[in-house]
């Protein structure tokens, strides 16, 4: 930019030449060059016979004049500091000095501006903001921006960003004054390694479970998670699973970077039913030579195990004749191999009560005579005797006199237990009464 000062020259005989401001002022930004001139339109060497002298009045100022002789020069103002100066021309033609003319210049000051420095997380963007002074009001000022990538992002005052690297800023006011330039510089800190990896299968059966160990390194901080939300308390780097469901951890590094695994999907299968039923109208308590079946709950797609008390396995199909007093108990296993066990079960057995028959006497006797007959004698026995099948009215003793030719039995009862079991003697015993023979009167001679 040229300032022009106007020259209006009147010739008179040893009269000065004057010359006349156009602009009185002028506004120049710290340490700028700007051209000035006079007399232009005499010609590029201005007046003919015209000599010229320019200076800048105050002591303060620090710049360069260059080609002060002429009338077309530049001030370079240098260091000179912010403030009023008057730059002056005095024009001489033919020895004539005229009148210095004055120009009013006034130093601004640039603008100022600083940038903000950030430090994120890999994945995460940040804000670079320009402050400037004097303060931005709207439209004062024009953002210049030199970026890592060489991409201009405009004329803005800040920018988003998620690249590393230094970024710098320029300003410039509305009378064209740059500021220098303001770094700032964004660090990009890499997120943690965030990896499940489990320690066996994260399919099983109710009741068991599976560790799930996340990596570790220096300065990792742990955040177990189900299905996306926190689980108190679980900040190791592992963690027993013991629940379908989906399972991610949350890794947090010594720069508070945070990253999160891919989800594991624990399958916790339901443990099948293990329930053991009797048939209607059979119970658990019988006599000797009686049975109960016992049946599993549940029949459909199950492998089935019965034990005794001893452990024995003693059937794998889906119900079991039991025939001896024990504890029984099932184990049943479903497709997914889940096995659980019944509460044990009771079966108990009476023996059969002793219904043999002692024999006092010969069972082969004459008529008149009588052999006895003895059954075991104990507490809470009953008994009745039988005669060739036939029960025998009243003969409920432990013993009876036989009379009579038959085939004996005792059927006994132990009245001890409710289940009252009864034995009649394997063998009958055969009594055999003789007639006395009849004699007839004795004949004689």
């Amino acid at each position: 930019m040229v300032q022009k000062i106007g020259v209006v020259a009147a010739i008179f005989f040893c009269s000065s030449i004057q010359a006349q401001l156009t602009t009185p002022t002028q506004k120049v930004c710290f340490g700028a060059s700007k051209n000035y001139s006079v007399d232009l339109a005499d010609g590029l060497s201005g007046t003919p016979g015209s000599t010229y002298n320019w200076r800048v009045i105050e002591v303060e100022f620090s710049g360069v004049i260059s080609n002060q002789d002429t009338n077309s020069i530049t001030v370079d103002w240098g260091t000179t500091p912010v403030g009023e100066y008057h730059l002056g021309v005095t024009e001489t033609n033919t020895s004539c000095p005229g009148t210095e003319i004055i120009l009013t210049v006034t130093i601004m000051s640039l603008p100022t501006v600083v940038v903000n420095d950030a430090v994120i997380c890999e994945g995460s963007t940040t804000s670079l903001k320009a402050t400037v002074t004097p303060a931005d009001t709207g439209n004062d000022y024009v953002y210049e921006w030199t970026t890592p990538s060489g991409v201009n992002p405009g004329n803005v005052s800040s920018i988003t960003t998620a690249a590393a690297g230094d970024y710098s800023v320029k300003v410039k006011n509305s009378l064209g004054c740059v500021s220098a330039a303001a770094k700032g510089t964004v660090v990009v800190n890499p997120l943690p390694l965030a990896v499940i990896t489990p320690a066996g299968a994260t399919t099983f059966c109710f009741g068991e479970n599976v560790v799930l160990n996340a990596n570790v390194g220096s300065d990792l901080k742990y955040q177990w998670k189900k299905k996306g939300v926190a689980i108190i308390g679980a900040i190791n780097s592992s963690y027993i699973a013991t629940e379908s469901s989906d399972y991610s951890v949350q890794v947090t590094n010594g720069n508070n970077c945070v990253k999160t695994s891919a989800a594991i999907t624990v399958k916790v299968n339901p443990l099948p039913i293990a329930e053991i039923t009797t048939s209607p109208g059979e119970f658990l308590e019988f006599c000797e030579g009686g049975s109960v079946t016992l049946h599993s709950k549940i029949k459909a797609n199950l492998s089935y195990e019965w034990k005794n008390s001893n452990n024995v396995v003693v059937g794998t199909s889906s119900s079991y004749k039991a025939t001896e007093s024990s504890d029984y108990i099932l184990k049943v296993t479903d497709v997914n191999s889940c096995s659980s066990t019944s509460k044990p079960i009771s079966v108990l057995v009476h023996p059969l009560p002793d219904a043999s028959i002692t024999v006092v006497g010969a069972t082969t006797f004459c008529d008149g005579d009588t052999v006895i007959l003895k059954a075991i004698r104990k507490p809470g026995l009953s008994y009745q005797w039988r005669q060739n099948n036939i029960d025998i009215i009243g003969a409920n003793g432990s013993s009876y006199t036989a009379t009579e030719s038959a085939d004996y039995t005792v059927t006994v009862t132990d009245n001890n237990f409710r289940t009252n079991c009864s034995k009649t003697s394997p063998s009958p015993v055969k009594v055999v009464k003789k007639l006395l023979p009849v004699t007839g009167t004795i004949s004689h001679d």
